[in-house]
């Protein structure tokens, strides 16, 4: 399986829920003692061997543990008798065992490996594909005349005003799929659930990392789930519940969402694994944003995370002399992520008004920084590093990027 959609994984979700009752009020508490009090749960019983037997040794062997977990739970599953599933896990068990040991050997290259793992293998989220409206609307009318739904479930969710108005504020899946409805909540509410499972199976040293992973690979558009998760893992990235909450409710510009996919391209495995003396100086600024945008995600004051996320947007888009940072950078950052020109020059004053809060914060002492204004600034900061990636096989050297800027002007200026 090269890519798990995300109907496929809601799926999962439906599955765990009829193998044992995963959501109950102390969730960890809750399913850890039905896996120990039920050993005909065959699914309980996997998941303990998971956690407890498996040995991991490097990031990447942990990164195949959750490629190979998630393949395990499709194929159990699919499966129809208790042989099957002992063999999946048995293959499985053996898979990531040889992975562990062919690995074991790899020393990470840099602190950027350690700290921000970005491989994530098979787990790719297709946020927008045929016929993804429709399944939700048509998977929402089922639960809703499914008679085993307790009044006290996830019905309440589909009718309640108030959910249906915080989550409509939110970006990620109600901007999927495409408007506020039964079919939005739903999914929300079952993305929340799925990664309730899957962070349950990866041991609490490794949760944060695969948070970052899945972020990168989802994407801004998918935002809400990387919050989500971190809720769900009760692991932090300093960010408190009210930071959480005013990220959600916030909605990107849906017009510069669309302009990326949501994936970072596979090259940034080559430049981070790449020896430093082969690459180029356009591949070591990507790096070089890479770290500053780790370090904005772990900032304690909001302040701090708004001047790490310009730091970003200064270093992959080449400050020249000839101009004022702040309209060099808000210029070219709308007319890299801004397609439309009819929405560019407003973009570039929200990127402007983002400098002017940072050249208040740095001279002045100013800390009255707005959640909206950190996640605008995270956005931006995010979708030049997937450009940035994108272009990194054509474009070697600063004066080279300058010219592509130039060419890619004079493109859109006629436009």
């Amino acid at each position: 399986m090269d890519v798990i959609e995300l109907k496929d994984f809601l799926s999962l979700v439906q599955y765990c829920k009829q193998v044992s009752t995963f959501f109950g009020e102390s969730k960890q508490a809750h399913i850890a003692n039905h896996f120990d009090k039920s050993g005909e749960n065959e699914l309980g019983s996997l998941i303990n061997k998971i956690k407890k037997t498996i040995p991991i040794s490097s990031v990447m062997s942990e990164t195949h543990l959750v490629d190979s977990t998630i393949d395990l739970l499709f194929s159990i599953e699919k499966a129809n008798c208790n042989s099957q599933i002992h063999n999946l896990y048995l293959d499985y068990v053996d898979k990531v065992i040889n992975y562990s040991e062919e690995f074991s050997h790899h020393v990470p290259v840099s602190g950027i490996v350690v700290n921000f793992p970005f491989v994530i293998g098979r787990i790719k989220f297709v946020p927008i594909h045929d016929g993804y409206y429709e399944y939700m609307q048509n998977y929402s009318d089922r639960i809703k005349s499914a008679s085993d739904v307790s009044s006290g479930g996830i019905i309440n969710h589909l009718t309640n005003e108030a959910t249906k108005k915080s989550i409509g504020k939110s970006i990620g899946i109600v901007e999927i799929i495409g408007s506020l409805d039964e079919g939005s909540i739903l999914a929300l509410d079952l993305v929340r659930q799925a990664l309730e499972v899957l962070l349950f199976l990866i041991r609490p040293s490794i949760r944060l990392p695969f948070i970052h992973r899945l972020m990168l690979r989802t994407g801004n558009a998918m935002s809400e789930i990387t919050m989500i998760a971190l809720g769900v893992s009760n692991e932090s990235m300093h960010l408190n519940q009210t930071a959480i909450s005013g990220y959600l409710e916030y909605t990107f510009d849906v017009n510069t969402q669309q302009y990326f996919e949501g994936i970072i391209p596979e090259r940034i495995n080559d430049i981070i694994l790449a020896s430093p003396s082969t690459r180029t100086d356009f591949e070591k600024s990507i790096l070089y944003a890479l770290h500053w945008y780790y370090e904005g995600w772990h900032a304690d004051l909001p302040r701090n995370k708004l001047l790490y996320f310009t730091i970003v947007m200064e270093i992959l888009l080449k400050r020249s002399s000839e101009y004022a940072i702040s309209r060099y950078i808000s210029e070219n950052a709308a007319l890299i992520l801004e397609t439309d020109p009819t929405n560019r020059i407003s973009f570039s004053d929200k990127v402007r008004k983002i400098y002017d809060l940072r050249s208040k914060i740095v001279h002045d002492g100013y800390n009255d920084v707005e959640m909206e204004e950190i996640v605008f600034s995270e956005s931006v900061a995010y979708q030049l590093i997937n450009f940035s990636i994108s272009i990194s096989d054509e474009i070697k050297s600063t004066k080279q990027f300058r010219h592509y800027l130039l060419t890619l002007r004079m493109q859109r200026g006629s436009e």
